[in-house]
């Protein structure tokens, strides 16, 4: 989908403040997270499998509207968001990527965390390891990417 003014005036860059030293797992402060567990349908059980453990559309799609989470990076090729996936070692808990279209063509994003506000995903940028911060990762809502995995979904 094409981004529309009120998109960019909810889903903006962040910017963050001095990087903070690297560490091995890329995780914020959980005491402003809600990670929701993922449906045990053998549907469900099969697509994470299938990624590697990272969570995909349906458990997106599950998650409150109103919550929040930061977009890390998108791209047009699936490999590229699993290479990235891959060498900052994100783990399934906290790392989800999404399908979707832009212009036409398939996107790819990849999402870090959910928070139940827009202020609890603003304060977490600040507690990012460096690797993840440089990125200056966008703060979205699920609502708006649960419509952009729906608008890209056949009927």
């Amino acid at each position: 989908t094409v981004p529309t003014v009120a998109d960019a005036a909810r889903d903006e860059p962040v910017p963050t403040t001095e990087p903070k030293p690297a560490t091995t797992a890329a995780r914020p402060d959980s005491s402003n997270r809600q990670i929701q567990p993922v449906a045990k349908t053998p549907a469900a059980v099969k697509a994470i499998a299938d990624t590697g453990g990272v969570r995909r559309e349906p458990w997106l799609l599950q998650q409150p509207r109103d919550s929040y989470t930061l977009q890390l990076m998108g791209s047009d090729k699936e490999a590229s968001i699993r290479s990235f996936i891959k060498s900052r070692n994100l783990k399934g808990g906290d790392i989800a990527y999404f399908e979707t279209q832009r212009n036409g063509v398939a996107w790819y994003a990849v999402v870090y965390a959910i928070y139940p506000s827009r202020e609890a995903a603003v304060a977490a940028t600040k507690d990012l390891p460096s690797e993840l911060a440089d990125i200056k990762p966008w703060i979205r809502s699920l609502g708006s990417i649960q419509t952009d995995i729906r608008s890209a979904r056949p009927q």
